[in-house]
């Protein structure tokens, strides 16, 4: 990911750059009877998110990013998407 560099995790900044993922995956939505799955890259305190979502076919235009509207931008693959 490039970048301005700000920290701004949907730009790209440092914070962007590499992301270490452990835990649990946040249910944040569906698509029919399938699960919208948010991988946070960045949690805002107190609302907001940017990181990796699965969203089945017939995704939402925007997804609840724990309080903030999060929207698809890059697909990776396989149902993946950065979202911010």
């Amino acid at each position: 990911m490039g970048g301005r560099g700000d920290g701004d995790p949907g730009r790209g900044g440092p914070a962007g750059r590499a992301a270490v993922l452990a835990g649990e995956l946040a249910r944040v939505g569906g698509v029919g009877d399938r699960a919208v799955l948010l991988a946070p890259a960045y949690v805002g305190i107190p609302d907001g998110a940017a990181g990796f979502a699965r969203i089945p076919p017939g995704r939402p235009e925007v997804i609840d990013g724990f309080g903030d509207p999060l929207t698809p931008r890059f697909p990776l693959g396989d149902d993946w998407w950065w979202v911010a």
